[in-house]
C-alpha cells in the first residue's frame, strides 16, 4: 500500500493554497477582542461571537483606509481572505475593509442597488462622456456652506483662474438631500451655460453619504447632458453616484482639479503654441519676401510691356488678315465651286442638254428617215420605170391598141378566142372604142377585119 508523506511545510502550503483559493473574500461580522497594535502600524486580534473566535491581520496599508478607531469589545464587519499563517501554522484572516456592524444593513443595501443599476447598464464605462479639456464654465453642485465648497474655488482660483465658476447649492446630507441633489443638477442642463459639472461633498460615514448611493441621484448623475465628476467623501469612500458619473476623484479638491488644466501646464502650452505662432510669422514672412522678390525680378517697365504688347498685337493683326483673305479666298472657291456643281445640277442645263440632244436625235432621225425612204423611192423609182416600160400602155402611145371582151374584160391574145360578129373593145392611146369582128385571121388563117 503506497502512502503519501507531506514535509510540515509542504502541508502548510497546500493548505494555505486551498483555502486561500475557496475563501478568497468573505463578509464576516463579529466582535474584536485580544487587540494588539505594534509600532509597525499593523493590527492584530481576534474576531468572535458567543461561540467561536478566528485570528486576524489588519495591515498597514489597509487600517490607514478605515476611520474606525479599533478597542476591543467594538463590534465591526470585516471583508477579509481566509489564509494561514505557516510559521505557527494558525488559521487566520487578513483584513482588507473594515466598517461599524450598524452599517451592515447599509452595505446590503448598497450592494443590491449596485447589482441592479450594474445590470441596468448605469456604470457601462461606454457611455461615459468626455471630460472638456479647457471648459470655459464650470458648475459646482455642492453645499454652499461646506468645507468641500472652500476647497473647490481655491484649487480652482489657483489651477485655472480664467474660468467661470457658477454655483447650483444643494443639501447633501439627510432625507432632503436626493431631491435637493436632483433639482440642482437639473437647473445646470435647463440653464445650459456650463460645460462640465463638479459634485462633492466632504467625508463621513457610509449613512452620512447615504445621499449619493439613492437611485434617483444616480440616475440623474447618469442621465446628464453635461460631463460631471464626483468627489465624495474620502479616498476610500465609493459612493454609486461616483460609479455613474463620467469621472470620479478621492475628493472634491481631486474633482475640481481633473476638471479644469493645471495653470503651470497651460502656461507652457500656451508658451509652446505663442512659439509655434512666432515661428509659423517667421516662415510665412520669409515665404512673403521670396514671394516679393520673385515677383519683383518678373516686374519688367510698363513702356517695354506696352512695346512688346504692341509688337505682338502687329503681328498677331497680320496673321488675322491673312487669315481672313485666306478664309475669303476658300469661301469664293467654294462658292464657284457650289455654283458649278449646282449649275451642273440645275434642272434648266438638264433640259438644255436634253433639247440639244432632242435636235441631234431628231435631226439623225431625220436623215436616217430620209436616208431610207430615198432608198426606197429610187427603188420604186426603178420599179416605176420598169413597169412603164413592160406597160401595155406605152405600147399602145406607140399606135398600138388593147382588145379586151367587153364582159369579162379578158385580154384578146389569140384570134381563136373571136368569132365572127363578136363584141371586142378596143383600148387605144387616148380612149377605147367598140367594134364588131367581120373577119379574123390567125397566122395559119387568111386575113380578116373587123368593124
Amino acid at each position: 500500500m503506497s502512502r503519501t508523506v507531506y514535509s510540515v511545510s509542504a502541508f502548510s502550503r497546500e493548505v494555505r493554497n486551498l483555502l486561500e483559493s475557496r475563501y478568497s473574500e468573505i463578509w464576516l461580522e463579529g466582535e474584536i477582542s485580544n487587540l494588539a497594535t505594534p509600532t509597525s502600524g499593523h493590527a492584530y486580534f481576534s474576531l468572535k461571537d458567543a461561540n467561536a473566535q478566528v485570528r486576524c491581520a489588519f495591515f498597514k496599508n489597509r487600517r490607514l483606509r478605515t476611520r474606525l478607531t479599533l478597542k476591543n469589545g467594538l463590534a465591526v464587519i470585516v471583508h477579509a481572505q481566509v489564509s494561514l499563517y505557516e510559521s505557527r501554522g494558525d488559521f487566520q484572516l487578513i483584513v482588507n475593509q473594515m466598517e461599524a456592524a450598524g452599517e451592515g444593513e447599509l452595505r446590503r443595501r448598497f450592494e443590491a442597488l449596485k447589482r441592479q443599476l450594474d445590470d441596468e447598464g448605469l456604470f457601462d464605462p461606454d457611455l461615459k462622456q468626455v471630460i472638456p479639456q479647457y471648459p470655459a464654465n464650470i458648475a459646482l453642485v455642492t453645499s454652499q456652506t461646506g468645507a468641500a465648497l472652500r476647497d473647490m474655488l481655491t484649487t480652482l482660483h489657483h489651477q485655472y483662474p480664467v474660468v467661470g465658476l457658477r454655483l447650483y447649492p444643494a443639501i447633501v446630507q439627510g432625507s432632503t438631500a436626493p431631491a435637493s441633489l436632483v433639482k440642482a443638477l437639473q437647473l445646470v442642463q435647463r440653464d445650459d451655460h456650463c460645460d462640465v459639472v463638479v459634485m462633492g461633498r466632504g467625508g463621513g460615514t457610509l449613512e452620512d453619504l447615504w445621499a449619493f448611493n439613492d437611485e434617483s441621484v444616480v440616475r440623474a448623475v447618469h442621465q446628464c447632458r453635461v460631463p460631471i465628476i464626483t468627489g465624495i467623501g474620502h479616498q476610500t469612500d465609493l459612493t454609486l453616484s461616483d460609479l455613474a458619473a463620467d469621472q470620479y476623484a478621492a475628493t472634491p479638491t481631486a474633482a475640481a482639479a481633473a476638471a479644469a488644466p493645471d495653470a503651470e501646464q497651460l502656461g507652457q502650452l500656451l508658451l509652446a503654441i505663442r512659439q509655434r505662432i512666432y515661428r509659423c510669422g517667421l516662415r510665412a514672412l520669409e515665404r512673403c519676401a521670396q514671394r516679393h522678390d520673385s515677383l519683383s525680378a518678373r516686374v519688367r517697365h510698363p513702356a517695354t510691356v506696352i512695346k512688346q504688347h504692341t509688337q505682338r498685337l502687329d503681328t498677331l493683326h497680320s496673321r488675322l488678315s491673312a487669315a481672313v483673305l485666306t478664309h475669303q479666298r476658300n469661301l469664293q472657291f467654294s462658292l464657284v465651286s457650289n455654283a458649278h456643281r449646282l449649275q451642273t445640277c440645275s434642272p434648266l442645263t438638264f433640259i438644255e442638254h436634253t433639247r440639244i440632244e432632242c435636235n441631234a436625235l431628231n435631226r439623225q432621225l431625220r436623215y436616217l428617215g430620209f436616208q431610207l425612204t430615198q432608198k426606197q423611192r429610187n427603188h420604186l423609182q426603178s420599179l416605176t420605170n420598169q413597169l412603164t416600160t413592160l406597160s401595155p400602155r406605152e405600147t399602145v402611145a406607140r399606135g398600138y391598141a388593147i382588145v379586151r371582151d367587153p364582159v369579162t374584160g379578158t385580154v384578146v391574145t389569140d384570134v381563136s378566142q373571136l368569132h365572127r360578129g363578136a363584141r371586142v373593145r378596143a383600148e387605144i392611146s387616148r380612149g377605147w372604142f367598140e367594134a364588131t369582128v367581120s373577119q379574123f385571121e390567125s397566122d395559119s388563117t387568111p386575113e380578116s377585119s373587123t368593124e
